[in-house]
């Protein structure tokens, strides 16, 4: 009679967290799928969906991040998220959307992180890595021999002297990519051993998607 009584209070307190759960795993759908309709009627519904993550730790914004999903990110920044939160590899939103080549992602993210008037933007532009390779996101631009990225950056405050785990600045890793002339010219027929390859600038980590 017990072991019913106990399974039963059990069964009545465990649905109510399933079902929240279930929510906020469906705002993460939402901000993976760029679904703007989706997130809007989810936060609506439960505030704190908007701090949910998903299994890597990646926030509503990260996620929107590596999925290049910019309405999202509009959204989301709109709903003041967190521009400075860590996924479980030490990445911040503006890390991932560069490690994951969203790059109007990535200069979104810094033109709305620039308006929020209670955020470090001189500290947030300049947070490496918490990881094995310590690198800023503008190394992660020099890494993808993103020129326009790069440049953007530093009009913002990217600080080019900083050193990665390697000791290698922003501008060393820079160096070893074509002429951004060049890279307009050719940018669509290079081939994997036409153009220096990220792995072996920057060596990061990324959480599998």
């Amino acid at each position: 009679m017990y072991k019913h009584f106990f399974l039963l209070i059990f069964c009545l307190t465990s649905l109510p967290l399933a079902a929240q759960e279930a929510k906020e795993a469906q705002a993460v759908l939402c901000a993976r799928t760029g679904n703007v309709e989706c997130l809007q009627k989810e936060l609506k519904a439960n505030r704190s969906a908007i701090f949910k993550k998903d299994k890597h730790g990646n926030t509503l914004l990260a996620v929107a991040a590596i999925h290049g999903q910019n309405r999202v990110v509009n959204l989301l920044a709109d709903q003041w998220a967190k521009w400075t939160e860590l996924n479980k590899v030490g990445h911040t939103a503006l890390h991932e959307a560069i490690l994951h080549k969203k790059f109007s992602t990535a200069q979104l993210i810094l033109d709305l992180a620039e308006d929020d008037w209670e955020l470090d933007f001189d500290r947030f532009i300049n947070t490496p890595t918490m990881d094995r390779n310590r690198a800023t996101p503008l190394h992660l631009a020099a890494g993808h021999c993103e020129h326009e990225l790069y440049e953007s950056l530093l009009r913002m405050g990217a600080d080019e002297t900083r050193q990665d785990a390697r000791g290698k600045t922003p501008k060393a890793v820079l160096s070893r990519c074509p002429p951004k002339s060049k890279q307009k010219q050719v940018k669509g027929g290079l081939d994997k051993h036409s153009r220096p390859n990220t792995q072996q600038h920057l060596n990061t980590q990324t959480t599998g998607r």
